[in-house]
């Protein structure tokens, strides 16, 4: 998959990540995929090739089981399993009126979450990346901003750390327990 030339920056996530206002926010400084995702290139299994020799991508990753509830509480998890078992025809996608509780029972990734963060980090390594852990990002804003080359002066523009609303979200011990394995 290739993104445009004129993008400087790609971002890309599992989902359930901040990734949108990240997008928003990175948007007012650099060319970057679009942060709804109308383009396709927000939650590729693999990053993207580009024509643009001084692209950077950006990968925001974060609890995968915090994630996988938020994908859920929205109502995306058709959505989303379809986007990233687009290119593994081995899998099914999560139907949409299929619960969390029903999701963690069956114990199959068809989020990908592993073989997508493998393929961002390990595989097709070819473009300048930085990896964000969502938990952390907060603390390494200086970094974000030098390796993106935001004037550090727009750390203070940067949205506030709000509680993970997926976080609070009340599951059962049994359906945590088979989210984590």
């Amino acid at each position: 998959i290739i993104v445009p030339r004129t993008y400087d920056v790609a971002v890309g996530s599992f989902g359930g990540d901040g990734t949108t206002f990240f997008m928003r926010f990175l948007s007012h400084f650099k060319s970057v995929n679009d942060y709804k995702d109308r383009d396709g290139f927000k939650h590729l299994p693999m990053p993207p090739l580009s024509f643009n020799p001084g692209i950077k991508l950006v990968f925001i990753y974060g609890d995968p089981v915090a994630a996988t509830v938020s994908i859920f509480r929205r109502g995306f998890q058709q959505w989303q399993s379809e986007k990233l078992l687009r290119f593994n025809p081995l899998l099914a996608p999560i139907g949409r009126d299929m619960s969390l509780d029903e999701y963690a029972q069956q114990q199959v990734d068809r989020l990908l979450f592993a073989d997508q963060f493998h393929n961002w980090r390990d595989s097709y390594l070819f473009y300048p990346t930085l990896f964000i852990n969502y938990e952390r990002m907060w603390e390494n804003l200086e970094i974000i901003f030098d390796f993106l080359e935001i004037p550090k002066s727009e750390v203070r523009n940067f949205p506030a750390r709000r509680t993970r609303t997926g976080a609070q979200t009340v599951i059962s011990e049994k359906t945590r327990n088979s989210l984590n394995t």
